[in-house]
């Protein structure tokens, strides 16, 4: 290092002004070096040589080399004799590896200093740590990358549930037409309109009858949940008599009652109760609500549907109550989940698609109302639906 030619301070030899600025390199907290205007680094400072875990003397004269990563060593020395030639200040990312051989991420610079005829008189460069950058871009990259799988994944269910439309559509046509086909001319048979059935027949087609009213109903609900789920089920508001609709749910469950010796019973105050509201779909509302209270309800059970206008005049509350076997407490979450019963023996004894209420629950939202429900698990249940009034939906 005694061929540096460095600018003179006064009274001070060259020898005394590098051992200076060597102590003051050593003094700083970041990893410097020094490197003779031919490019040869012949100095590091303690920070430096504390890192790599080498010695002044390992590390001169190209030894350095051995704490770059292999896999960058032969471009470093080129980029910096490129820089040496030039006189352009350097500066490239690099991994060095530190005394317990991790591998860190470096910036490093280094720039020339000239004399007072204008040429390179030293190069002073500087080892900055980067791991964290690096590491930072690096999650930011796999994040991204997540995104864009989320997003590939996104775009990919979406193309799914637009197929799932397309073939809930066709099914809407290729099931449900020729079911209410059959089911159209199994009537006119049992009604002996072609001629008289012999007890047997008469059993055949019943059992037609009873198996394909359960097919469409299925049928009716899976597609009831597409639509409700792709925003696509639009209701038809008009002025509703709730009394007629009331009626003319419980006549629909009437037979099912009776086989089982139920009573049913109906309340509405006021009885001119006129809603704004879709009464087909009222009517499917309620019907669920009644045929579940049916099928849960033991023989000679009680069933009661009741409508009231409540006080405030803006609501009107619809209850189906029942003596059922009700609901455990602990069973109320999974209530309105699709495809749920909540008892697997349940599904042994009833059928049913674990759909209804489901339906239900997105029939009376749609109408901008609310439905809960109160029940004691084997005293029964009370499904309560609260709509508005007079406004609806119009």
């Amino acid at each position: 290092m005694n061929n540096h030619d460095h600018t003179n301070v006064p009274g001070a030899s060259p020898e005394k002004e590098e051992q200076q600025v060597h102590h003051l390199l050593h003094s700083i907290p970041a990893m410097l070096w020094e490197a003779r205007p031919d490019g040869e680094i012949d100095y590091f400072n303690q920070e430096w040589l504390s890192f790599t875990g080498l010695t002044l003397a390992q590390a001169s004269g190209g030894g350095w080399a051995q704490a770059l990563h292999p896999d960058e060593a032969a471009d470093a020395r080129q980029q910096w004799a490129q820089a040496v030639q030039s006189g352009a200040p350097y500066e490239a990312e690099l991994r060095l590896r530190r005394f317990d051989g991790e591998y860190r991420h470096f910036l490093v610079k280094a720039v020339p200093t000239r004399d007072a005829e204008g040429k390179i008189a030293h190069w002073y460069g500087v080892s900055a740590d980067i791991t964290a950058r690096k590491q930072a871009e690096a999650a930011l990259e796999q994040q991204q990358a997540r995104i864009a799988e989320l997003q590939a994944t996104h775009a990919a269910l979406e193309k799914a549930l637009h197929a799932k439309d397309e073939f809930t559509a066709a099914m809407n046509h290729e099931l449900h037409a020729p079911l209410s086909g059959i089911l159209g001319l199994t009537d006119i048979l049992l009604e002996n309109t072609y001629g008289d059935l012999n007890p047997k027949q008469q059993k055949a087609l019943q059992n037609i009858e009873s198996s394909g009213s359960r097919l469409l109903k299925i049928v009716n609900e899976v597609l009831d949940i597409a639509q409700l789920q792709s925003g696509q089920l639009n209701l038809q508001i008009s002025a509703c008599s709730l009394a007629e609709i009331c009626s003319a749910s419980l006549r629909t469950v009437q037979i099912k009652a009776a086989a089982k010796k139920q009573r049913l019973n109906f309340s509405i105050s006021p009885k001119n109760i006129t809603l704004n509201a879709d009464g087909e779909r009222l009517k499917q509302i309620l019907v669920s609500l009644l045929d579940n209270a049916v099928k849960f309800t033991p023989a000679q059970g009680r069933i009661s549907l009741s409508a009231v206008l409540l006080p405030a005049g803006d609501q009107v509350q619809i209850s189906v109550a029942d003596t059922g076997m009700g609901i455990k407490e602990e069973d109320l979450p999974r209530l309105f989940h699709p495809f749920v019963q909540l008892d697997a023996r349940l599904s042994r004894l009833y059928e049913g698609t674990g759909l209804g209420l489901v339906i239900v629950k997105a029939l009376v939202e749609l109408h901008g109302g609310k439905i809960s429900l109160e029940s004691v698990f084997g005293q029964g249940s009370r499904f309560i639906i609260l709509l508005p009034y007079p406004g609806g939906l119009s």
